[in-house]
């Protein structure tokens, strides 16, 4: 698979958070030549003053794995917590049909810690799914069934949610290398400013079993994150008219 950067290079900026024996990877859309602007962070109280459960309580509640020792808290809890309140419109990729604790965990998790987010989905399992459809759509959220490494389905999701963009995309999907890609790549033009594109478990780009291989092995979302981070790199080196030798083959293996 060829790697290309997001779409409009100048207007993003990359987060690696490693956590726990698992990592996570996120992307952040910021409009303007300011590619460090993030939100800070807000009380964690509602606008009565009276204390609110955080990310961390509702999640190891509810019992999902985005707590513990996956130790995602850290990114979900800080990053998101300024949008509690706000109607944002949330995708995440992977209803939970194969997990031990079974499907519908981060669906719940989300509407406590967002309770005025949109939330969207998109899960492989049709007959998972199709159990669960009745009980998203009462809350006023959207499901959509397929593979993420679909490109056609994936255009069809952009031309249907593209006009009111999305503000957080979550991939807790297959894992494979190919489905991580495809979806980064397709998804990532809808994504409002200010947004965040964030990969859950990093760890499978070293798996075999999910198009992964050894560190250095081509190919892999680790691989891309690499890259975007040498692509940013020498981006800060022009800025500073100070280039670096190796960044022209940089540019020639991550730009559209």
């Amino acid at each position: 698979m060829e790697l290309l950067a997001p779409a409009d290079p100048m207007r993003w900026h990359l987060i690696a958070v490693c956590a726990g024996t698992m990592a996570l990877f996120v992307l952040v859309y910021v409009p303007g030549p300011d590619r460090r602007v993030f939100p800070g962070r807000f009380p964690l109280k509602h606008a009565g003053g009276h204390a609110r459960e955080s990310f961390t309580a509702i999640a190891s509640r509810l019992g999902t794995d985005k707590v513990g020792s996956h130790s995602y808290q850290h990114f979900y809890e800080t990053h998101l917590q300024p949008l509690r309140d706000r109607n944002i419109r949330l995708m995440e990729i992977g209803l939970g049909c194969l997990m031990s604790y079974g499907p519908g965990v981060s669906f719940q998790v989300w509407r406590e810690f967002l309770p005025q987010a949109k939330l969207i989905y998109l899960e492989y399992d049709e007959i998972c799914a199709n159990e669960w459809r009745p009980k998203i759509e009462s809350a006023g959220a959207t499901l959509y069934t397929g593979d993420q490494s679909n490109k056609t389905l994936l255009q069809q999701i952009v031309l249907l949610e593209g006009e009111n963009g999305l503000d957080v995309i979550i991939d807790d999907g297959g894992h494979t290398m190919q489905q991580q890609l495809t979806s980064l790549q397709v998804l990532w033009e809808i994504i409002r400013p200010g947004g965040f594109y964030v990969v859950e478990d990093l760890i499978t780009s070293y798996s075999h079993d999910y198009g992964g291989g050894p560190p250095g092995a081509p190919s892999t979302t680790i691989s891309y994150v690499k890259s975007l981070l040498d692509f940013l790199i020498c981006q800060d080196a022009d800025d500073a008219h100070q280039p670096l030798p190796f960044c022209e083959d940089k540019r020639l293996a991550v730009a559209r």
